[in-house]
C-alpha cells in the first residue's frame, strides 16, 4: 500500500472543512479586522497607555465570540476582572512592595476571586491582571494600571463594534436540517 505525504483521511478532511464553513471564515476575519483597527488606533491613546499598544489588539481578540451578546458578555465580564485585578494589586502596593511574598498572595488570593462564578471569563483576568500590576507597573503602578485598562477598553470597543457592523448572516440552512 502506498504511503502519502499527507495523512489525512475523510473525516480529517470533513473536519477542515467543517472549521472552514462562511460562519466561521466570517468570525476569524472578524477577529483579525478588528485586531488590525485596534493596532491602528492605540497610538492615539493619551499619556502612558501609548506604551502599552499591544493590550488594545488583546482586548480586541478577548471580546470577539460568534454573537453579539456573548461578547458583549465577555467585553463586561473581562472589565471586570480587570478592575478587581487592579484593586487587588493597588491594595497590596498600598500595604507594601511587590516582593516574593507579596507576589504569591496576590496571585493566589486572584485565582480565589477569580473563581467566583459571577465574573465568568472575566475570572481569568483577576489574577493576571494584578500579577501584571505588581510586576510590571512596579513602582509606577497607577500609571501603569490606567493604560493597561485604557488599551484593552479600546480593543473591547473595537472588537464590540466590528461585532455589531458586520453580522453573520442567519444559519437558515442549519435549523432546516
Amino acid at each position: 500500500m502506498p504511503r502519502t505525504i499527507f495523512p489525512w483521511n475523510a473525516s480529517r478532511l470533513a473536519s477542515v472543512r467543517r472549521r472552514l464553513r462562511p460562519p466561521r471564515f466570517l468570525q476569524v476575519t472578524k477577529i483579525a479586522v478588528a485586531v488590525a483597527i485596534a493596532w491602528t488606533l492605540s497610538p492615539f491613546l493619551p499619556g502612558d497607555a501609548q506604551e502599552l499598544r499591544y493590550y488594545a489588539p488583546l482586548g480586541a481578540l478577548l471580546s470577539m465570540h460568534p454573537t453579539l451578546m456573548r461578547s458583549l458578555r465577555s467585553a463586561l465580564q473581562t472589565l471586570a476582572g480587570l478592575t478587581v485585578g487592579i484593586v487587588l494589586a493597588g491594595a497590596v502596593l498600598l500595604l507594601s512592595e511587590p516582593s516574593v511574598w507579596t507576589i504569591s498572595l496576590v496571585t493566589g488570593l486572584g485565582s480565589l476571586i477569580g473563581g467566583m462564578r459571577w465574573l465568568g471569563v472575566g475570572g481569568e483576568h483577576v489574577p493576571l491582571t494584578a500579577f501584571f500590576v505588581l510586576i510590571i507597573g512596579g513602582p509606577e503602578a497607577d500609571n501603569y494600571s490606567a493604560g493597561y485598562f485604557a488599551q484593552v477598553c479600546l480593543g473591547i470597543v473595537v472588537g464590540l463594534l466590528v461585532d455589531l457592523l458586520i453580522l453573520p448572516p442567519l444559519a437558515v440552512g442549519t435549523a432546516v436540517e
